[in-house]
């Protein structure tokens, strides 16, 4: 049995997936992501689900500079899409909401709904959904603040759902597993190359270099999602 690593406390998205995916195994929260990372590098989890690319937002930052951090050290061995659905859970009613809590690039993913319906809200950063979620009932249920996370954080933690689905349409986050291990060659049927910037030259000869090693790029990958009210 593995630990898998995920950006806890329960019910975070990283977690559904992790169950998800991994549904024997070990699945241990830890509070920030770095900590994700640093737990494959250092070898005290084998396995960890961390985001690392959304429709809405694009690359997600944080999740880039832990891996460099720790290149090397952590390899991706698979890639799981989710269809991200976002929930805003609350003690009170919309009208009353001045603050709104979530990881940071949630407010990205939620931004058309937010603008539109609680424009003046205060937006409120927190290490991971579940967090924002699980701080409502740990500050007393206050009836002026709300938060955005999975549809099992709110049962979770018990908190009522006052919103569902306010997510920006498509909103795709692309999850990496990580290993301390690198992947043997013969173990992989696809290779995902992140080459962002690259101008139209240098893609034709990234292209020319793998048709001249027998292998063949598809540029508009097609995404299996992983669906449902996560």
């Amino acid at each position: 049995m593995a630990k898998v690593a995920f950006l806890g406390p329960a019910c975070s998205f990283s977690h559904d997936l992790a169950r998800e995916e991994f549904p024997d195994d070990e699945h241990v929260a830890f509070p920030f992501l770095h900590e994700v990372v640093a737990a494959i590098a250092s070898g005290d989890c084998g396995l960890a689900v961390v985001p690392f690319y959304n429709t809405t937002r694009k690359s997600i930052e944080e999740s880039q500079l832990e891996l460099i951090s720790h290149k090397n050290k952590v390899f991706v061995s698979n890639v799981l899409p989710l269809d991200v659905r976002h929930m805003l859970c609350g003690f009170g009613g919309l009208n009353e909401i001045e603050e709104i809590r979530s990881k940071i690039v949630v407010f990205h993913q939620v931004s058309k709904w937010q603008k539109a319906a609680l424009p003046d809200a205060t937006l409120k950063d927190y290490p991971s959904t579940s967090a924002a979620v699980k701080s409502l009932c740990e500050d007393g249920k206050p009836s002026a603040v709300a938060a955005i996370g999975t549809l099992s954080a709110t049962k979770e933690y018990r908190v009522p759902v006052l919103k569902r689905n306010i997510q920006n349409k498509p909103n795709v986050t692309l999850f990496f597993v990580l290993e301390s291990a690198m992947p043997k060659p013969e173990d992989m049927d696809h290779v995902l190359l992140c080459s962002p910037k690259a101008s139209k030259p240098q893609k034709a000869q990234i292209e020319e270099f793998a048709g001249d090693e027998g292998c063949a790029i598809t540029s508009n990958w097609p995404l299996t999602v992983t669906g449902g009210e996560a």
